[in-house]
């Protein structure tokens, strides 16, 4: 083969240095910071670009942690961010009820069927429990109400798609992009953020392949170049694990049908919940005040991060009729941690 002498490679090398230079000087990206989840500020040092994967198991709580999150990095009023739930895997009738509860800690089911206890409220109570109990109801359907006006008056801050809406990998595509440039059109400072449940649901519009594991890594690939070069935003999406057939936790092996999102992610979180996959065998749980039964704790493992040198777990105390997740204390954090490693 005939070498092109034409190249001068020490001047290509010095060249390499030289824009490293200039871009090592520009402004550094801050990044988006939560309100509610200080240790995940503190982790990434701020929110910034790429492909971010919540895998689990189902009912692990991949799907709450990761919209409590993006709620919560959507409506802090520094970021300037409209944040966008994509949600393949429910509509978004069957969501909004679980963001209603999740922000004013009320049941999901009076956040999603009001008119069920609107009627049972309107009963004559006959004893002080019962009482209680109406008055309780009655309570809970007006932080309903103020729930739906929260959600309109953050309009700009969080909205909701679901698959009548965008049925493919280009919709979402084409929807983003459209959003992003709206955003900026308002303020050249906003910018959006999005979320995907779950990545198993999104299919390409017409491109076909011979095995799941193909359609995959093509996803894969296409949601990093989204997010790094096509966006440059923060995407996050859902994973499932194949169903682990133990009962320890998952690593990135366990990631189903493609190992390419471990490779293309900038962060995998690992997502457990040892009182959903353990029930009462649970050694990873908390006490809630005025209930018997064990609590469930999401636990976080970032498997892999290319955005700081954290690579531990941290853990969410996890209401579930509430779909609503707040960081564990210090002290519980080490108790966990310790119960993991012994």
């Amino acid at each position: 083969m005939e070498l092109n002498m034409s190249i001068d490679f020490y001047k290509e090398s010095l060249a390499t240095y030289e824009e490293y230079e200039i871009e090592s000087e520009k402004d550094e990206e801050e990044g988006y910071d939560t309100v509610r989840f200080p240790s995940f500020n503190k982790n990434l040092s701020g929110l910034t670009k790429g492909l971010y994967i919540f895998a689990g198991e189902s009912n692990g709580g991949k799907t709450a942690i990761m919209s409590n999150l993006l709620k919560d990095l959507g409506t802090n009023p520094k970021n300037n961010l409209l944040a966008i739930y994509y949600t393949l895997d429910d509509t978004v009738g069957e969501v909004i009820p679980r963001i209603i509860a999740m922000d004013q800690q009320i049941p999901i089911a009076i956040a999603g069927k009001p008119k069920r206890y609107q009627k049972i409220s309107s009963i004559i109570p006959r004893c002080p429990e019962e009482e209680e109990y109406f008055a309780r109801i009655k309570a809970q359907l007006q932080r309903r109400k103020d729930g739906i006006q929260l959600l309109k008056e953050q309009s700009h801050q969080f909205m909701m798609t679901d698959g009548t809406r965008v049925q493919s990998f280009e919709d979402i595509c084409e929807h983003a992009k459209r959003a992003q440039e709206f955003v900026k059109s308002v303020n050249p400072e906003n910018n959006i953020i999005i979320g995907i449940d779950s990545l198993s649901d999104l299919r390409f519009k017409n491109r076909t392949f011979n095995k799941p594991q193909e359609r995959h890594e093509a996803l894969s690939e296409e949601l990093k170049k989204l997010a790094n070069v096509d966006l440059q935003v923060p995407v996050f999406g859902t994973a499932h694990l194949r169903k682990l057939n133990h009962n320890g936790r998952p690593s990135l092996d366990d990631l189903k049908e493609s190992v390419r999102y471990q490779y293309d992610a900038s962060v995998v979180f690992l997502v457990h919940n040892d009182v959903s996959k353990n029930k009462n065998n649970a050694k990873v749980f908390y006490n809630r005040e005025g209930y018997a039964d064990i609590q469930p704790v999401i636990e976080l493992d970032w498997a892999k991060n290319k955005r700081s040198e954290f690579k531990g777990r941290n853990f969410f105390y996890f209401v579930p009729e509430f779909s609503y997740a707040t960081e564990a204390n210090q002290q519980d954090t080490e108790r966990f941690n310790n119960i993991i490693r012994g």
